[in-house]
């Protein structure tokens, strides 16, 4: 069954633990209209969270049309309901909000979030395609690559992890904020790295700084520019 997506009209703020808040232009994904007057969904960037809300605070966005996406700037998200991504990544854009902020997410991660749309350039159909499909087979080609191993010489660097990423499918890793991640090998902008638990997956370079042990010295930083907007912040907190 296909997902069902609403953009919401209005900010609504939840007044019991059964209810989701949102911001206005967020993406909420719908689960159940069998109540015609609160529907039940889901939000949320980093910790998606379920609940009921107004059905007439949203509407349906019926045939979506998915468009991709290249960051001008990197964007740290604030809120629980913002995507975070450094400058040069590809995102998927659902919603362009007329309040400035647009609702999307990195490629190959799972929970939308918004993010302002100033931040990002719309990619042409015609290049889009080509380099979906670069980034999809290169993730594809690193997980059937990866062999988990309890070696320690395998180990190619350490990343620590700044923003946490919630894997969604196999193959690849769940990090936290804080967490020390052993690097096994490099890839186009995911890493294959193994956690204190000793599981073996994927992991977003982006959100992470690593260093590298032929040079110690030399740290891979996260983005080359972070640019916080504090004023449209504000309206979405």
């Amino acid at each position: 069954m296909s997902k069902v997506f609403a953009k919401a009209l209005y900010t609504f703020t939840a007044t019991s633990d059964d209810q989701i808040s949102f911001a206005r232009d967020e993406v909420i994904t719908v689960s159940s209209r069998e109540d015609p007057g609160w529907w039940v969904g889901s939000v949320g960037a980093v910790l998606k969270k379920s609940g009921k809300f107004p059905s007439n605070y949203v509407e349906l966005i019926e045939n979506p049309t998915i468009q991709y996406a290249r960051a001008k700037w990197g964007f740290e998200g604030k809120e629980s309901n913002q995507v975070s991504f450094t400058q040069g990544a590809i995102l998927e854009v659902i919603v362009k909000g007329s309040s400035g902020w647009w609702s999307g997410k990195p490629l190959q991660t799972e929970n939308y979030g918004l993010f302002p749309g100033d931040y990002v350039d719309i990619i042409p159909d015609s290049e889009a395609l080509p380099i979906i499909e670069k980034i999809k087979e290169s993730t594809s080609k690193t997980i059937k690559e990866t062999t988990p191993t309890k070696s320690s010489s395998d180990v190619i660097g350490e990343a620590t992890v700044i923003y946490p990423y919630k894997a969604d499918k196999e193959g690849f890793l769940t990090i936290n904020e804080g967490d020390k991640i052993e690097v096994l090998k490099k890839g186009e902008g995911w890493y294959t790295g193994r956690d204190s638990k000793g599981n073996v997956g994927l992991f977003p370079v982006d959100y992470t700084t690593v260093e590298f042990k032929e040079n110690p010295r030399k740290t891979e930083t996260v983005g080359t520019k972070v640019v916080r907007h504090k004023e449209v912040c504000e309206e979405h907190r």
